[in-house]
């Protein structure tokens, strides 16, 4: 019986002492080398590419064993699409003789599948044309021989599965279409968080008794005001924030890339000289740790590709300056709360930490937030769901829509909401169905008076 999971993996790749950690996929007969290979050559793609990756190829492995009696690839392959799609239970019956267990995915969700199984495929197909153990010596496993054979596989009819299994991001040829049925369009309802409730949450939501949970408040500040995304504030460190020299009541903040961005100046040579180098070697030298952007735990926090203001920081652009002022009494109340916490139980530079729970001092973690702003928003009577926007991601939804809503273009939205092209923001900026019948109504009016 074939079995797998998931681990997480400190690699060594030489005889120093820097590691990668990684997820990896482990099976019966042990760790898949050239999965890890690939992974390692991406290293720079985010945790949650490397994850996703990692199931996906965890998933074809399932269906090759259970279905051991396909020698025919090509069409292993596109069962396996199919399958994906359809899911492996009997619809009248609702038995699964393969023991899959799988339910249908949506076309969407199956295309990425086959996106990221195409990519390893057709790069294992070049760096190991000969079944060989791509950097490494020794015989392959039984699982390496049956993943090689299949890269081998793709890449030979390629301009068949190239076109069958992952189409051409551009092709219009009916020849070239993909074998997943794609879904239908939507264009859904943006969801943002509802303004009219911003205050009371962070007033009452926020609240517990007498106790006030000013960590959050920052938090939900920086996404609620400034636009940043939930995993990006965790990367600010206690000195990425002082008060605004031209005002007193406001805060200066600066968020650093968490590997490129400048390190503090406490890191001390053997003559005692402040060391200045970049986050990254900072975190390792000082601490013994990794960027969030690389820690296989509850500790990680993602970095997606923004724009930055400076090299190499981005600032807040506030909607309102009263969310500056908002911010820094909140940061300043927090930093207090901080203060107690002795120095031997907070061994990182990070500024939001666990305050009452333990570990206290440590790392404060995505998970935790996010379970702490969804109890917020249900003390205020709000429903947490996605499609309401009032999870936290919502936040900068309701801040791309309240710029666009403001009049400004979208080469001014793209510069506040930190990205690289102008189409990104689209999905924060989409009218609601309300707002669109207001302006239907509007035009309508002006059409009547001419």
């Amino acid at each position: 019986m074939f079995a797998s999971a998931i681990l997480s993996r400190r690699v060594y790749t030489d005889t120093s002492g820097s590691y990668y950690e990684i997820p990896v996929l482990h099976t019966n007969e042990g760790y898949l080398d050239q999965l890890i290979d690939y992974v390692i050559a991406n290293r720079t793609k985010s945790t949650t590419w490397k994850r996703k990756l990692v199931y996906a190829v965890q998933l074809l492995m399932e269906y090759m064993h259970a279905n051991p009696q396909e020698r025919n690839t090509e069409l292993l392959f596109l069962n396996f699409a199919s399958k994906l799609q359809k899911g492996t239970f009997d619809p009248t019956t609702g038995h699964d003789p393969s023991r899959l267990g799988w339910v249908a995915r949506s076309p969407d969700d199956a295309q990425q599948i086959i996106n990221r199984l195409s990519d390893f495929l057709l790069w294992l197909s070049k760096t190991n044309p000969d079944l060989a153990s791509f950097g490494r010596s020794g015989p392959l496993s039984a699982s390496d021989k049956a993943v090689a054979a299949c890269a081998q596989t793709y890449r030979r009819n390629f301009s068949l599965l190239g076109h069958l299994w992952k189409p051409p991001a551009e092709s219009t040829d009916p020849i070239k279409r993909s074998f997943i049925k794609r879904g239908p369009k939507v264009q859904g309802e943006p969801p943002a968080f509802p303004d009219d409730r911003f205050d009371e949450l962070l007033d009452r939501g926020f609240k517990v008794g007498d106790r006030v949970n000013y960590r959050n408040q920052a938090i939900t500040l920086l996404m609620h005001g400034a636009g940043f995304r939930i995993s990006e504030p965790m990367h600010l460190y206690v000195g990425d924030v002082t008060r605004d020299p031209t005002n007193y009541l406001r805060a200066l903040v600066k968020l650093h890339h968490p590997t490129q961005g400048d390190a503090p100046l406490d890191l001390l040579n053997e003559r005692g000289t402040p060391v200045r180098c970049k986050r990254d070697v900072y975190l390792q030298q000082k601490f013994g740790l990794a960027p969030r952007t690389d820690l296989m735990s509850k500790r990680e926090a993602g970095w997606k590709g923004v724009v930055l203001d400076e090299r190499y920081y981005m600032r807040p652009y506030w909607f309102k300056p009263g969310y500056a002022e908002q911010f820094m009494y909140a940061w300043t109340k927090y930093m207090e709360e901080v203060a107690d916490i002795p120095l031997k139980l907070r061994r990182h530079p990070f500024a939001f930490i666990n305050i009452d729970r333990e570990p206290k001092g440590a790392i404060y973690s995505l998970a935790k937030f996010e379970t702490s702003h969804g109890r917020a928003c249900e003390r205020i009577g709000l429903v947490v769901a996605k499609r309401l926007g009032t999870t936290p991601h919502g936040h900068r939804h309701a801040y791309g829509r309240r710029l666009a809503l403001a009049g400004f273009d979208s080469n001014f939205i793209k510069k506040c909401m930190h990205h690289s092209t102008e189409k990104s923001q689209e999905v924060y900026t989409g009218l609601t169905a309300q707002e669109t019948m207001v302006e239907l109504q509007a035009g309508f009016e002006r059409m009547q008076t001419r």
